[in-house]
């Protein structure tokens, strides 16, 4: 993987994704362990360059970052926040903002979310999007972002 040299960046949603309905091996009250050792070994297996964008709406509460950062930076993941305070009407326009704003830099996208904030609509969101299905984040999913996001 040391040979791909551009950004991989993952738009983050963390409920329905990091945790789903009857999670029971949370942490933080958020987070579903086994799913955070997913993420962990799929940041891993993207190599360097890989940044997670926290676009949750979780993001938006100061209580709800301090644990995010908590698990996070214990898990020692790249990551920041798509905004700590609602900037459009949608996620699907904010993440367009977003990249927008990204310049000379070589990158890779992809949206993980359990909900179509509009991302199916839009010709550049929509082949990067990655609808989560009740069971969140899954092995089986990890294989499809790869591809997204390797190529």
């Amino acid at each position: 993987m040391s040979g791909i040299d551009y950004y991989k960046i993952i738009f983050l949603d963390i409920d329905g994704v990091l945790n789903s309905s009857g999670t029971t091996d949370l942490v933080e009250n958020i987070f579903s362990l086994s799913k955070l050792n997913l993420l962990q070994d799929l940041v891993l297996s993207l190599g360097e360059k890989t940044i997670i964008v926290v676009i949750s709406d979780r993001r938006l509460y100061k209580a709800e970052r301090d644990n995010i950062n908590k698990v996070f930076n214990e898990y020692k993941f790249a990551y920041t926040y798509l905004s700590i305070e609602r900037t459009h009407k949608s996620r699907s326009d904010e993440i367009i903002d977003f990249i927008s704003q990204i310049k000379n830099l070589e990158y890779r996208f992809v949206i993980l979310d359990d909900i179509d904030f509009g991302y199916s609509k839009d010709a550049k969101l929509s082949s990067c999007f990655c609808m989560m299905g009740i069971s969140g984040l899954t092995k089986e999913e990890c294989e499809k972002i790869k591809a997204i996001l390797l190529g």
